[in-house]
């Protein structure tokens, strides 16, 4: 039923057997909910329920021009937040103006979630969600919901194997020290 309020045709409906994962992962669970809000703007009429979708779209679209904008500035080597230059690391990129940073995950390595009790928790990953909570996942699969305030720091255990790959992969950089031109 989205897809065809969405504007898909039939024939494209037909072609597309299965939902992009991601797609699947957002909406699962959520579809009676998805229901009653398209059935409460079809009773509001026909210009509601297209100037919704409309909206839809127009945010789906700038969010897309805000994620090319900030991946282009990343690749030029600037902040996405203020535009300054980023120091570069080899696991990570950090602006010291106004404190934006981006860490690369360790492929071989994990992550060591350090508690204010004195005990850890080891996961592949970790995201800081704007819940205060820190997710930790391993293997594609949320392992703990740790609260913010429970959490003394994260430290990141990189395979000694991945460090050497990388500075091989860049050479003309030298730990701790920003790329030089």
């Amino acid at each position: 039923m989205l897809k065809s309020l969405f504007g898909k045709k039939e024939e494209e409906q037909a072609k597309e057997q299965q939902p992009p994962r991601e797609k699947q992962i957002v909406i699962e669970g959520q579809e009676e909910q998805v229901e009653e809000t398209l059935s409460l703007l079809s009773k509001e009429g026909e210009g509601m329920l297209d100037e919704a979708i409309e909206e839809v779209e127009t945010a789906v679209k700038e969010a897309a021009k805000t994620s090319l904008r900030d991946l282009r500035l990343m690749e030029e080597g600037r902040c996405p937040d203020c535009g300054r230059k980023l120091n570069q690391f080899l696991f990570t990129s950090v602006c010291s103006h106004c404190g934006w940073f981006a860490p690369i995950t360790a492929e071989e390595g994990h992550t060591i979630v350090h508690l204010k009790d004195g005990s850890t928790f080891e996961c592949g990953t970790t995201f800081d969600t704007k819940g205060g909570y820190i997710l930790c996942i391993t293997d594609g699969v949320v392992r703990a919901k740790i609260d913010k305030n429970n959490v003394n720091y994260e430290e990141f255990a990189w395979s000694e194997e991945e460090i050497a790959r990388r500075r091989q992969q860049r050479p003309s950089e030298s730990p701790g020290r920003a790329e030089s031109a």
